[in-house]
C-alpha cells in the first residue's frame, strides 16, 4: 500500500529545493533521458531562516498569525527571507478578507507533517474562505516565495456539471463565481508538503512570467468544477510538478499551451479525475491557427489509477519536446482511453507500464 507518508519522505529529500527548471535538454533519443534531463538530478541547499522565534514543533517564525488580523499584518510587513507561521490548531477564516499579496522571499507555513507533542503529525494549520469567488485567495507578488507545510482551502468541492451546462446553454456562464487559490506571475514559487482542495477554477495557478516553479509532496483534491477544475494550471509559465498525490481534480496538471509553456511531472499519483490527468492544449484549444502544445512536456516516474479517464491529452505538438516516460497507468496504450498525443519526431512513448491493477493509496494527512 502506497502511503502519502512515504511518498513525501522520499520527495523532500530529492525535491524540497530542486534546481532551476527547464534546463534539461534532448535533441537525441537517449536511453539516459530520465536522467540526464530531469530537473530532480540537482539538489539546491537550503538556507537557514533568519527568524526571531520557533515553535512547539521545531519551526523557526518572525511573524505568528493566529487570526486574519495577525495575517494581514505579517503579509504587510514581513521581508526577503522572513517568514509567517499559522499553527497546527489554528484555521483561519478570510471569507471577507481580500487578496492576500505575498511579497519577494516571504515564506507562509505551518506544522503540516510534523510530530506534535503526542507524537502525532499534524494536520497543519489553514487559511480558508466561503467566498465562493474569491480568485485568487492568494496572490504572489515577487521572487522566492514559499508556501509550506499548510492546507489552503477553497469554497466549492463540487463538479457542478449540470449547473455549467444550463448556464451555458443560457449564455450566463459568466454569472457562476469562480475561485482560486493561489496566482503566481514570478520566479521560484515553491509550494511543497500543503494541501489544496476546493478550489473551482484552480488550485494553483501561473500566469506569463511564472518560471521555476516547484510544486512538491502536497495533497491536491477536489478541485472538479466541469470545463475548469484545476489542481496546477500552467497559463503559460515553466514549473515543476512531482511528488505529488492528486485525487478527485478535473484535470490533475493542465497546460495552456501557447510558446513558452512547459512543464516536468514526475512521480505523481494520480487516484482519480474526472477527465484526463494531465494535459497540454493545442491551438485548436485557442483558436490561433496552429498545433503548438507548449514548448517542452516531460512526464515521467507518475502512476495514473484514474481508471474511465486517459493519463494524458496533448492536443497538438510541443514545440521541443514531449516525453512520456517510466510511467505506470491502468489505462491501456490506447489514444482513444490512455494516452493520447500527436505523432511527431520529438515525441516519445516509450517504457511505460500499461494495464496495472489499481492498488489502495493511503492519505496519512487528509483532512478536508
Amino acid at each position: 500500500m502506497l502511503s502519502f507518508t512515504s511518498v513525501r519522505r522520499a520527495g523532500i529529500r530529492m525535491v524540497m529545493l530542486c534546481s532551476p527548471f527547464l534546463i534539461f535538454s534532448c535533441s537525441k533519443e537517449t536511453d539516459n533521458f530520465a536522467q540526464s534531463d530531469s530537473t530532480l538530478d540537482q539538489v539546491q541547499k537550503t538556507e537557514a531562516l533568519a527568524a526571531t522565534s520557533i515553535s512547539a514543533t521545531g519551526v523557526q517564525y518572525n511573524y505568528l498569525a493566529r487570526n486574519a488580523a495577525e495575517l494581514q499584518n505579517g503579509l504587510k510587513y514581513a521581508k526577503p527571507g522572513e517568514v509567517i507561521y499559522i499553527p497546527s490548531n489554528v484555521n483561519i477564516d478570510v471569507t471577507n478578507e481580500r487578496i492576500l499579496y505575498l511579497n519577494t522571499g516571504v515564506t507562509i507555513t505551518s506544522d503540516r507533517g510534523l510530530k506534535t507533542s503526542t507524537g502525532a503529525l499534524s494536520n497543519g494549520g489553514s487559511i480558508f474562505t466561503k467566498n465562493k469567488g474569491h480568485r485568487p485567495l492568494i496572490s504572489v507578488k515577487g521572487n522566492d516565495v514559499k508556501v509550506l507545510r499548510i492546507r489552503i482551502l477553497g469554497p466549492d468541492t463540487l463538479e457542478q456539471k449540470e449547473l455549467v451546462k444550463k448556464l451555458m446553454s443560457e449564455g450566463r456562464l459568466g454569472e457562476l463565481a469562480a475561485s482560486r487559490g493561489i496566482d503566481c506571475a514570478y520566479a521560484n514559487l515553491t509550494i511543497d508538503n500543503s494541501e489544496f482542495c476546493g478550489w473551482s477554477h484552480a488550485a494553483i495557478y501561473f500566469t506569463p512570467g511564472a518560471t521555476k516553479g516547484r510544486v512538491t509532496n502536497n495533497y491536491i483534491h477536489h478541485n472538479r468544477r466541469w470545463l475548469t477544475g484545476y489542481g496546477v494550471n500552467f497559463y503559460t509559465g515553466q514549473g515543476l510538478v512531482a511528488y505529488n498525490i492528486f485525487d478527485k481534480n478535473r484535470h490533475a496538471i493542465a497546460g495552456w499551451g501557447t510558446p513558452g509553456t512547459s512543464y516536468e511531472a514526475a512521480y505523481n499519483t494520480v487516484i482519480s479525475s474526472t477527465s484526463h490527468a494531465f494535459d497540454m492544449h493545442g491551438g485548436a484549444n485557442r483558436g490561433d491557427g496552429t498545433n503548438i502544445a507548449g514548448t517542452r512536456i516531460y512526464i515521467h516516474h507518475n502512476t495514473f489509477y484514474n481508471t474511465g479517464q486517459r493519463a494524458i491529452f496533448i492536443n497538438g505538438v510541443a514545440q521541443e519536446l514531449m516525453s512520456f516516460q517510466y510511467n505506470k497507468c491502468v489505462q491501456a496504450n490506447d489514444p482513444k482511453t490512455g494516452v493520447y498525443y500527436y505523432p511527431a519526431p520529438n515525441a516519445y512513448n516509450r517504457y511505460n507500464t500499461f494495464s496495472i491493477i489499481k492498488k489502495p493509496v493511503s492519505i496519512a494527512l487528509k483532512s478536508y
